[in-house]
């Protein structure tokens, strides 16, 4: 999500309140005058239906606030983490151009070298459920993709209340109850005297938009954290499978020629 348009658009629709001029024009002449920079996206038009049924104060005191404020989503370990992405599709490509190749030239001459010599070709682990190895991996790389892809759009869903599959199948526990917490902060402009937190912010004469800002970069980086922890996990794992079908595989190609030499011996 571009939040850079969204908290300009804020702090446009503001200076526009300011000046008695009504919403529906104001947000008309935003979008004839700064098109390249509307926010089209689920989440900026939830938050910008919501502040438009707001009362005109309430709606200037939330927008200051969403002006002023920075939701950087993006991982800062977004390059590593798609470096490691693409690392996981070259070996898994591999894996699959050398498996299908091994099925399709390889094996079919070791068993008619063995039916020339007679002897019934031996079939190994690997090639009798080859398919189970390959589904097992593709399961994993999968998983990994949709983790990465999960991470480097934590926009997605901030504004929804209910927490979607997606996110219960690749986040932990911890995870989720952060990501709640920073739907709820993203949110808390829009009614900033009737949350307890901006509340008392108000009270003891503190900025709101600046101690707003402290606790979203806090979570965020704490989600962030979280979500690298939980990708490097998904690595491991992918390497574990990777590693156990490349040895199921050498085993399933090298065996049957191993018996072979036997036999001709």
């Amino acid at each position: 999500m571009d939040w850079p348009n969204f908290h300009f658009f804020c702090r446009f629709m503001a200076i526009k309140l300011k000046k008695s001029i009504p919403w529906e024009h104001a947000k008309q002449e935003f979008e004839n005058r700064y098109q390249q920079r509307s926010t089209t996206n689920k989440t900026s038009e939830h938050i910008i239906k919501q502040l438009s049924c707001l009362e005109e104060c309430q709606q200037i005191m939330a927008l200051e606030t969403y002006g002023t404020l920075s939701f950087k989503t993006k991982l800062s370990n977004f390059k590593k983490s798609k470096d490691n992405i693409q690392y996981h599709l070259c070996l898994y490509l591999i894996f699959i151009f050398i498996c299908v190749g091994s099925n399709t030239f390889v094996l079919p001459q070791i068993k008619e070298i063995y039916l020339a010599s007679g002897v019934e070709p031996p079939i190994t682990l690997f090639f009798q459920h080859w398919a189970i190895f390959v589904s097992a991996l593709t399961i994993v790389a999968l998983w990994s993709a949709l983790s990465f892809w999960r991470c480097n759009n934590l926009h997605r869903g901030f504004t929804s209340s209910k927490q979607n599959w997606l996110d219960v199948m690749l986040m932990s526990k911890a995870s989720l109850k952060k990501l709640d917490q920073i739907k709820e902060l993203l949110l808390m402009p829009l009614d900033l005297k009737g949350h307890t937190l901006t509340k008392n912010l108000f009270e003891d004469d503190l900025n709101p938009s600046y101690e707003l800002q402290i606790e979203i970069d806090n979570k965020l980086e704490s989600l962030n954290a979280d979500l690298f922890d939980r990708h490097n996990l998904v690595h491991r794992v992918f390497f574990t499978v990777l590693i156990l079908c490349i040895a199921a595989l050498i085993h399933g190609l090298y065996a049957p020629i191993f018996t072979m030499g036997t036999i001709v011996g």
